[in-house]
């Protein structure tokens, strides 16, 4: 069985979970392979690894795509039609949008022109934001009769423009945008004639995707993350030593790819280091612009040493991970590998995981005092 993972990139949570179980299936003996948009030119195919590439030898096919495309004229020149209009729409609002990511259900690329797709028995969507043409992929999809999964690493398979809902509260101008968005999906998905399998990495994500537009596309099934893994370990006392920590100093740590994602709230962790200056604290990730915080407070930016990475783990007391929605975060499972408690809000894959008093500790309401309160 030859299985191929489709994410947009290697970089990210979504890409380490997705990683993960690419590289257990190999481990299998299963014929499992892991395509990316980029980055290019760095894949190595001794992992399975490889990336997108423009194909040069389009002018045989295109007396083929025409035929085709005039079986089904109406039809296609329907849906360009359609992503005309939502790229026009979607331009006039992007500078407005005040959000972590926004996507389209379009992309100027096929993947079907990989001759990798063509002897696949499944293929496993992952994140895959501006990577595939809703359009073309199911439809190629269903002439070709590949089996398709999709992990839902966020909501972005089953929603509009947002990948979480907390974009969308923030950013009214675009109901109608979002709305629009939707329906184009819904209309797609329909040609694929059979529900897509969707992997649901936490019960949160299983209850969104219920509440969803596009619930009828796809049948649910949840299934966790594969488990984190740990290099060998370094032993706390080792680890505070190496980053110059103190023994007795109690140290909570926040580990995020950008730290300036509001959906994470960074400043709510800021604030707690502000209020409790007894304690250290320390923030992994990409941050811009000043913070202004006490000298008990300090931002690493970002880490992308496994080692490294794994001895702030180590070091740390607790592992706060203070998002309003989240899945099931990869910083979360990495803390329980590593024998360190979270804290984080009772919401998402994190009230499902963390189980109350022994492997962390849940905040019950949603604020910037909510954490304080669960960090002391």
């Amino acid at each position: 069985m030859k299985i191929v993972h489709v994410c947009l990139n290697r970089h990210g949570g979504a890409a380490a979970a997705a990683w993960r179980l690419h590289q257990a299936l190999l481990k299998r003996g299963v014929d499992s392979w892991f395509y990316t948009l980029e980055p290019r030119g760095v894949e190595d195919r001794r992992e399975h690894w490889v990336c997108w590439k423009p194909d040069k030898s389009r002018g045989g096919r295109k007396l083929l795509q025409a035929l085709r495309r005039r079986r089904t004229s109406l039809r296609y020149y329907q849906r360009l039609r359609e992503m005309s209009s939502l790229m026009a729409g979607y331009d006039a609002l992007v500078d407005s949008l005040d959000c972590e990511m926004v996507s389209l259900p379009i992309a100027d690329k096929d993947i079907f022109e990989d001759a990798l797709f063509a002897d696949a028995d499944i293929i496993h969507l992952h994140w895959v934001a501006w990577f595939i043409q809703y359009y073309h992929f199911f439809n190629s999809c269903r002439r070709n009769r590949k089996a398709v999964c999709w992990t839902l690493h966020d909501q972005q398979p089953f929603s509009g423009l947002f990948h979480y809902t907390f974009d969308l509260r923030r950013n009214p101008q675009a109901t109608n945008l979002n709305t629009r968005v939707l329906e184009y999906k819904a209309q797609c998905m329909a040609d694929f004639k059979r529900p897509l399998p969707a992997i649901a990495p936490s019960a949160w994500m299983s209850t969104a995707l219920a509440e969803s537009r596009l619930a009828p596309f796809f049948d649910p099934v949840e299934i966790p993350y594969v488990g984190a893994s740990c290099l060998s370990f370094a032993g706390k006392s080792a680890a505070r030593r190496t980053l110059g920590i103190g023994e007795e100093e109690i140290l909570f740590i926040m580990l995020a790819e950008n730290a300036g994602v509001h959906r994470k709230h960074p400043g709510w962790f800021i604030h707690a280091a502000n209020a409790l200056p007894a304690f250290r604290f320390v923030m992994i990730g990409a941050v811009s612009g000043a913070i202004k915080a006490r000298d008990n407070f300090k931002a690493t930016g970002y880490l992308n040493d496994r080692k490294m990475l794994q001895l702030w783990y180590e070091a740390a007391d607790a592992v706060v991970v203070p998002s309003e929605e989240d899945n099931l975060p990869n910083v979360m499972l990495e803390a329980f590998a590593c024998g360190r408690p979270v804290v984080a809000f009772a919401t998402g894959g994190m009230q499902q995981y963390i189980i109350e008093g022994e492997t962390g500790i849940t905040a019950p309401v949603i604020s910037e005092q909510g954490l304080l309160d669960a960090i002391r």
